[in-house]
């Protein structure tokens, strides 16, 4: 073998030599890069919170000084049984939250509405007139936003009361009134049974800042 094929011999091997080293060269590259995606950081988390929804509102109406003896068996309590004009009968209706929810409490109060002759407080008599049989004062911690209105066509008076705060967990309005006074009836003008109706209502406190704006989305919910 002369030294010009010693030479092409060299150069050749030279060749094959950077080419299995650039082969490596990208195997190894192509390793790294592959390991690369290994080496992302990775973390996932997931959290489960329990909750428990309000079914309803409950609402009791409770009256502890209304006396409910009925000697008689009548259905009508002693205490207001023949009452006479001007008598005041006991009655502070108030409204407990029952619900796992703070409320805004709403009360109505029925009376009845009729044309009767009354008597001042002075003795003297007033013609015949339209008004309500019973009367009360009001208490603190509620108030009438509206004008009352007639109902049952014409023959009783519907008074709405909005409670100034809303009433806790299982906590109780203030009383509406702590008694019930017979106008002063003149002898003769009205007889017989009656009644005063008082229906409590409740809307969730949640959302609203005003006992107006509560009473108002009451209305609006069971129009």
């Amino acid at each position: 073998m002369n030294w010009m094929s010693k030479r092409v011999r060299i150069r050749s091997s030279s060749k094959l030599h950077r080419r299995r080293a650039a082969i490596v060269a990208f195997a190894a590259l192509l390793l790294l890069s592959v390991g690369g995606l290994w080496a992302y950081f990775t973390d996932s988390q997931s959290v489960s919170n329990a909750f428990t929804v309000v079914k309803y509102l409950k609402i009791s109406i409770e009256e502890p000084a209304w006396d409910t003896t009925d000697t008689d068996g009548d259905g009508i309590p002693d205490a207001s049984q023949n009452v006479t004009p001007t008598k005041e009968v006991a009655k502070d209706p108030q409204i407990k939250n029952e619900s796992d929810t703070a409320v805004w409490m709403i009360a109505q109060v029925k009376v009845p509405y009729v044309t009767v002759a009354t008597a001042t407080d002075e003795g003297a008599r007033q013609e015949e007139a339209p008004q309500q049989l019973f009367e009360w004062v009001l208490e603190e911690g509620w108030i009438e936003p509206e004008e009352p209105q007639l109902v049952d066509d014409g023959a009783a008076m519907l008074h709405t009361y909005l409670a100034t705060q809303p009433v806790g967990v299982h906590k109780s309005t203030p009383p509406l009134f702590t008694k019930v006074r017979l106008i002063n009836l003149i002898e003769g003008s009205f007889s017989g049974p009656c009644s005063i109706d008082i229906t409590g209502c409740a809307i969730r406190a949640a959302g609203f800042e005003t006992p107006e704006a509560a009473w108002s989305a009451y209305q609006t919910q069971n129009a």
